[in-house]
């Protein structure tokens, strides 16, 4: 699983409550039907039990439609009350996702190697390499607080990268 950004959490959530909600329902006809075989035969399931599923599957789909796919701003309201909390939606091991906020990102996911920002930029790890060092008398282009090697890597920091090369490019993706 990836981090999703603020934008992409409403719409995974609602269609896996979504799809939750219609598999509890499902599954709630399927149990009545396989233990409870005399209670489907009298009228009192069809009168009762039967109506009261059909209604939450109905409402189900409506809050779906209010808030699903075919809606122009997908999660709109949601996306937008987030909007003041600038961060990333992290998938732990169990699948569930956990907000954290910019500011309490690791370091780590602000410094990066060489091959990993040329990937991430589209930038030529040559390129990025002479950035750091300097190349024919020129100074190197990176800070000392942008860019630094570590025993025979070159590291590289997310700012000094957006910096020289602007935003990232996910050219990979």
């Amino acid at each position: 699983m990836k981090t999703l950004t603020a934008e992409q959490w409403p719409k995974l959530m609602l269609d896996q409550s979504n799809k939750c909600l219609a598999d509890i329902l499902d599954a709630v006809d399927i149990e009545m039907s396989q233990h409870y075989p005399a209670a489907i035969k009298t009228e009192r399931y069809y009168k009762r039990v039967q109506p009261k599923l059909e209604e939450a599957r109905e409402a189900i789909e409506e809050a779906f439609g209010l808030f699903g796919e075919d809606w122009p701003h997908y999660g709109g309201s949601i996306v937008a009350s987030l909007s003041d909390w600038p961060g990333h939606f992290i998938p732990n091991k169990d699948g569930a996702y956990r907000f954290v906020p910019d500011y309490r990102r690791p370091v780590l996911d602000e410094v990066m190697t060489i091959s990993e920002a040329s990937e991430r930029y589209g930038v030529p790890a040559t390129t990025i390499k002479s950035a750091c060092a300097g190349q024919k008398g020129n100074p190197p282009s990176f800070t000392e607080y942008e860019c630094r090697k570590s025993g025979k890597t070159w590291l590289v920091t997310k700012a000094g990268m957006d910096r020289l090369y602007g935003g990232r490019k996910d050219v990979k993706n």
